[in-house]
């Protein structure tokens, strides 16, 4: 399964991509993004882990790839998207997830990736609400989400704590009637 975008592609992971993915989510920055349950340092160890548990069918962890020109290479693994099933009360819903490695950032990826996911969401992972929840001062997530047509549905008041500060917590939902 490949879901093609403008300059990339998403599709599932690959035990190849460990040592790239291992190298890209090592970066304090986007780990400072993420919930706490990512290592930080990030270990081939820990991506064996993260593998295992998200290889299921239909995958809703998919890796962020772009064009690469070279012997044996098409594509490279630039970050990761996921739109991740939720359970209970809130089983029509799926939480969207996504980062784009540091070196990678500028060039409209995530935006382009997470526009790609949005119909797989809905549609193969039959989910008919969509939300993401972004840490105060990410700016850059939340504009990529309201360029993906989520709108801000809600502030929680330091509601998390992250790296030792207690930040904000701002909710964004997308419809799949909207």
């Amino acid at each position: 399964m490949i879901i093609p975008f403008e300059g990339g592609a998403l599709r599932p992971l690959h035990n190849d991509d460990k040592p790239a993915f291992t190298s890209l989510i090592n970066d304090r920055n986007i780990w400072l993004q993420l919930t706490d349950g990512v290592a930080h340092p990030y270990t081939l160890a820990h991506a064996d882990a993260f593998f295992a548990r998200v290889d299921v069918v239909p995958p809703y962890v998919l890796a962020i790839t772009t064009p690469v020109h070279g012997p044996g290479r098409t594509h490279q693994l630039v970050g990761l998207v996921g739109a991740h099933p939720m359970s209970d009360v809130e089983r029509d819903s799926a939480e969207i997830g996504y980062w784009i490695g540091a070196s990678f950032h500028g060039q409209a990826l995530a935006t382009k990736a997470l526009r790609a996911i949005i119909p797989y969401a809905f549609g193969t992972l039959n989910r008919r609400r969509l939300q993401a929840r972004v840490y105060e001062g990410n700016e850059a997530s939340m504009r990529v989400l309201e360029k993906c047509g989520f709108r801000r549905e809600g502030l929680l008041r330091k509601a998390v704590v992250k790296n030792g500060r207690v930040l904000d917590l701002h909710m964004f939902g997308l419809l799949r009637e909207e």
